[in-house]
């Protein structure tokens, strides 16, 4: 590995100024398309900061429950993947980079048939970098649509041994110490691993490296992060570059 991508949400805020800091540090974003958070005068907004600043954009697909946990059936999750791709395609101003799914619907791509749907509908709405769960079913529907796909893995997040993430709401889920972060941005990419709520680490192969922008210190935390990739001697750049 020579290259990873450092991402984040944004356009997610209800107050102003909280993107811009994570702008002149992570290297892809995520953009609310207008569903789960965001809106045409924040998408064109925020695609301009990120390309001035040499950001790249992508649209993040979400439910309005956002982060709810639910079902999800394929028909549905085709819907909001087409129809937020269309949304950001009309107001960002900027090449699509990449597709990234939202907190429920992200998840909910888990389930086979959801992956392949949503992989499908990414195709048919032009085929862009699809942003996948590291091992995950997507990152498998991905491919075969033939599409490219970068996985994921998060720096802020706790991991379970089977490789998903800890529930938001239990104890330890969310990592706000920069110190944390940066020692699991260097195992991530030194070892191929992260250790795991409970003891024991769970292999992660991944491209790029979430920090969620409502995470509390979030610039904090993905500032520590490209620290920790800079000094493991990786470049730090936008997937669309590679």
């Amino acid at each position: 590995m020579r290259s990873v991508d450092l991402n984040a949400d944004a356009g997610e805020a209800t107050e102003p100024g909280v993107d811009e800091p994570l702008l002149d540090i992570v290297t892809s974003v995520n953009l609310a398309c207008g569903v789960h958070a965001g809106g045409p005068a924040v998408m064109a907004r925020i695609s301009a900061l990120a390309q001035a600043k040499g950001v790249g954009v992508g649209a993040h697909p979400g439910l309005r429950e956002g982060r709810t946990a639910r079902s999800v059936e394929p028909a549905e999750a085709v819907r909001a993947v087409t129809e937020q791709v269309a949304a950001f395609r009309a107001h960002a101003g900027v090449p699509l980079q990449h597709v990234k799914l939202h907190g429920a619907l992200y998840h909910a791509a888990r389930e086979p048939r959801v992956a392949a749907a949503v992989a499908e509908a990414v195709r048919r709405a032009g085929g862009a970098v699809l942003v996948a769960q590291a091992g995950s079913p997507l990152a498998a529907a991905g491919r075969v649509a033939g599409l490219r796909v970068v996985e994921e893995a998060f720096l802020d997040r706790a991991y379970r041994a089977d490789g998903t993430l800890v529930p938001r709401g239990e104890p330890g889920a969310l990592i706000t110490d920069p110190a944390e972060v940066a020692r699991r941005a260097t195992e991530f990419v030194r070892d191929g691993q992260v250790r795991v709520a409970g003891g024991g680490v769970v292999a992660v192969a991944a491209q790029t490296f979430c920090i969620h922008g409502d995470t509390p210190g979030a610039a904090t935390l993905a500032a520590a992060a490209r620290r920790a990739f800079e000094a493991a001697g990786l470049t730090v750049a936008a997937m669309g570059a590679a």
